[in-house]
């Protein structure tokens, strides 16, 4: 309880040392991550990553539309659109301290499992298997296609979970390892201005 005490002092003065500039809003922050689509060094702001998570939602759902015809186009589509996100959430998590490994991990696991969905015949078994009177023994006649796509789903799952979590944190005050804080500015002590490090 005291170390938690004495921690929570110390990170409160800390603070103290920085001003918190405004959001960023939803053009800005926009603008700033597709100016940034294959730039995965430094850091960015929660604003930033959630409103282009917005935006890869619904690119993603448009296109969706237009390419469920063929499984390998909709899978390869749907890895493009992930990697719009890609360096974003990079950098988000860079912001937090964070390595962006966790990221490519998951995007990693992403692929894969598109890929598995695309070119194996998971989709066949399942379609068929609503079909059919006893789909318990008709699961357990594909159970390797079966455990195989629940594998990297659950592990694509999992590792999506982690980093999302990540990117919801604050990012540290002042300059990390990955650079300075877009959120964060230092006050100056001697006239009380604030000096801006993006």
């Amino acid at each position: 309880m005291i170390t938690f005490a004495l921690r929570f002092s110390k990170n409160n003065k800390t603070m103290q040392k920085y001003k918190k500039l405004p959001s960023l809003g939803f053009g800005d922050a926009l603008s700033l991550a597709f100016g940034r689509l294959i730039d995965f060094k430094g850091r960015s702001r929660r604003s930033e990553f959630w409103y282009m998570m917005l935006m890869v939602m619904i690119i993603n759902f448009v296109l969706s539309v237009f390419v469920s015809f063929d499984q390998l186009v909709s899978a390869i589509v749907s890895i493009a659109v992930m990697f719009l996100g890609l360096s974003v959430t990079a950098r988000r998590l860079q912001d937090t301290g964070k390595s962006a490994m966790f990221v490519y991990v998951s995007y990693a696991f992403g692929i894969v499992a598109n890929l598995y969905t695309a070119l194996s015949d998971y989709t066949t078994v399942v379609m068929q298997a609503i079909r059919e009177d006893d789909v318990v023994s008709y699961y357990m006649e594909h159970m390797d296609i079966m455990a195989t796509m629940s594998s990297l789903s659950g592990l694509w799952t999992i590792s999506s979970l982690i980093v999302i979590v990540f990117c919801m944190l604050d990012g540290t005050p002042g300059t990390n390892k990955y650079g300075e804080s877009p959120k964060y500015v230092e006050e100056k002590a001697a006239d009380g201005d604030f000096e801006e490090t993006v």
